[in-house]
């Protein structure tokens, strides 16, 4: 906080470079997030998967037997 007070009054303009910095810092965690999830979603699918299989080869060995 100070030294963002200081470069403001310093008039070097580094307080408008901040705050583009700290938007495009929001728009990469806004981004990572949506990675995240959309990674969460892709694992999700092949454990559905593997119960599925599962149940079935759990059912197909009970009416084997």
């Amino acid at each position: 906080m100070l030294g963002q007070q200081a470069l403001e009054r310093s008039r070097l303009g580094a307080a408008t470079g901040t705050a583009a910095l700290q938007a495009e810092l929001g728009h990469a965690e806004q981004a990572n997030l949506d990675l995240k999830r959309v990674l969460e979603e892709r694992d999700e699918e092949p454990a559905a998967a593997r119960e599925t299989n599962r149940r079935l080869t759990n059912q197909l060995n009970r009416s084997a037997s």
